[in-house]
């Protein structure tokens, strides 16, 4: 079994969907939850022995819990395969991304600018980026993950004077139907 796949199944013991993963709680289940949740995901004692080796989990005589690494990785893994949505009906509200991430930070600002064009967010200039449909929730995930928070604002906005030029980009990209 994968390393993603127990990390996922653990988490998955203590909320019911990844969607709804918080990366502020704290995961901990009891010893006897653990050993049903074992056996129902086919997990094998090894398999757990790496996550903890690997400093994934932490397993105490009557409990185990993700420790930070942990669910670091899982938010890694969340990041990897965030989509934003296509919608029927353009509400005519723009979505920008601003950020102002410093010089220090170089790895992280290019990293999140190709993640952004890989979601479909147009790049109007070096650190704004828009799309027209609601992505919050989806950017908010990725800036929570990349730790970026204090650098990228989100902004939503009626007019762009380029309107015309990012309409007829969305639509090209069947982005805006």
């Amino acid at each position: 079994m994968l390393l993603t796949d127990i990390l996922l199944s653990f988490v998955d013991l203590g909320v019911e969907a990844i969607d709804t993963f918080d990366p502020n709680r704290y995961y901990r289940k009891n010893i006897i939850e653990y050993k049903k949740w074992r056996q129902k995901n086919n997990i094998k004692s090894k398999d757990l022995y790496y996550l903890k080796k690997k400093g994934y989990l932490d397993v105490q005589s009557d409990t185990f819990s993700l420790t930070n690494m942990g669910v670091e990785r899982i938010m890694s893994f969340q990041a990897k395969y965030i989509t934003l949505p296509k919608r029927l009906k353009w509400d005519k509200i723009w979505r920008i991304v601003i950020f102002d991430i410093p010089k220090p930070l170089n790895k992280k600002r290019d990293k999140f600018r190709l993640q952004l064009r890989k979601l479909g967010l147009k790049m109007v200039q070096q650190s704004i980026f828009c799309y027209p449909y609601d992505c919050y929730d989806e950017i908010n995930q990725l800036v929570s993950y990349m730790e970026l928070k204090p650098y990228v604002t989100f902004i939503e906005a009626k007019v762009i004077s380029t309107n015309d030029n990012l309409v007829r980009y969305f639509k090209e990209k069947e982005i805006l139907l």
